[in-house]
């Protein structure tokens, strides 16, 4: 994949970049008469990333869209790039807080959630979860993915110089990941690799080591990985963090 660095002093200006370029993705989805399929991150970053991306698609669906009466049956799909393997009421999990951060749109969105510890095991988990993608998906490309590293560089739930960062499924359970909650169930590296675009915001002081080491082209980063893993599509980093 092409990686493409895009610098500005304002996470929020970055956030709706993302949101916007979004819903072209979806917009244009829907002009081939199908369903889009987005990845969401989950924390503050995947807040606010909802947030605009529901007042962009408001806005267009009230503006450019607002007579396309075949539109109507489309809808957009929300994958959750990883979720933590906690209890359903726990607030640690990113589902819910990410589908009401858009009321706007709720009408026209799917979001497929995890199950929660309280459900399942982490391998039943998993397997539900990768049974979602097979059901609706197959082998059809995500048409956008937002995600945002961290500040030791994972991406999803994928940590730097984890074995499995190699794992060729679709869906994976971390039994220990580095950061709590310790368990958690992701999309793996390889399945979002299979996407027409990446947009990864890299926002704050804290995450300028990991930004450092990806730039660098280090081979145990998350996202050089994801680079290295199709030559398709493009990779967008967004970022406040100034590197010259």
């Amino acid at each position: 994949m092409k990686l493409t660095k895009v610098f500005d002093p304002s996470a929020e200006h970055l956030i709706s970049l993302a949101a916007d370029r979004a819903v072209a993705t979806i917009v244009r989805a829907w002009n081939e008469n199908r369903d889009a399929q987005i990845v969401l991150t989950g924390g503050r970053s995947g807040v606010a990333f909802c947030q605009a991306l529901d007042y962009a698609l408001h806005r267009a669906l009230h503006g450019e869209l607002s007579t396309r009466v075949d539109l109507n049956d489309l809808r957009v799909h929300f994958w959750l790039s990883d979720e933590r393997f906690v209890g359903a009421s726990d607030i640690e999990r990113s589902g819910a807080a990410l589908e009401e951060a858009m009321p706007l749109t709720a009408k026209r969105l799917i979001f497929h959630q995890v199950l929660s510890h309280d459900e399942s095991s982490l391998e039943e988990a998993v397997s539900e979860y990768s049974s979602q993608l097979n059901q609706v998906l197959g082998s059809q490309k995500f048409d956008f993915v937002a995600l945002s590293m961290g500040e030791d560089g994972h991406l999803a739930s994928c940590f730097p110089g984890q074995a499995s960062l190699d794992a060729e499924e679709s869906v994976m359970g971390v039994p220990d990941s580095p950061k709590p909650p310790k368990e958690r169930v992701t999309l793996t590296l390889t399945r979002i690799a299979s996407s027409n675009q990446i947009y990864v915001l890299v926002v704050g002081e804290a995450k300028r080591v990991a930004l450092h080491e990806t730039l660098k082209n280090n081979a145990e980063m998350p996202l050089e990985l994801l680079r290295k893993k199709s030559s398709l599509g493009q990779i967008f980093l967004l970022t406040n963090i100034s590197t010259n």
